[in-house]
């Protein structure tokens, strides 16, 4: 969490009017969405203690291939196929992201970071093509479907 030095650090730097001009945009946004009526606003600071899921290179490749996964299943659900026909990689790859942070914690095992990065790098990429074919896939069901769409 910044301290208040930080914060008025933040502060000075946007200037007063980006500042306020941040406040009515988070008022109309919350007017919009029916939350306040937008005539008195006031703000709480208090902060709460949470987990934090650190970015690493390897966490955000696994991510990257659970989100894309499930996008798969949904879209290849919409084009009626049967179920199964999108190959599951997130197991693999949250296996090879464990051994990952396993080497990376253990100073003797660097010949296992070089030999895991490679392979969970392959995986994702096989994940990627599957994407890119399902996007294909997708763009060729829509023309047969509605063909004034390009």
């Amino acid at each position: 969490m910044p301290d208040a030095k930080t914060i008025l650090k933040i502060a000075r730097a946007l200037r007063p009017e980006v500042i306020e001009q941040l406040h009515r945009q988070v008022v109309e946004v919350a007017k919009r969405a029916g939350v306040t009526h937008g005539r008195r606003f006031r703000i709480d600071t208090t902060v709460v203690e949470t987990n934090v899921h650190y970015p690493t290179d390897s966490t955000l490749l696994q991510d990257s291939v659970r989100v894309l996964t499930r996008t798969m299943h949904r879209a290849s659900a919409a084009l009626g196929d049967p179920r199964g026909r999108i190959r599951n990689r997130l197991r693999s790859v949250r296996r090879r992201v464990l051994i990952i942070g396993y080497a990376a914690r253990s100073p003797k095992t660097h010949t296992t970071l070089v030999q895991s990065y490679p392979q969970l790098m392959a995986t994702t990429r096989a994940v990627v093509r599957d994407a890119a074919t399902m996007v294909r896939r997708i763009g060729q069901h829509m023309r047969t479907v509605r063909p004034d769409v390009q």
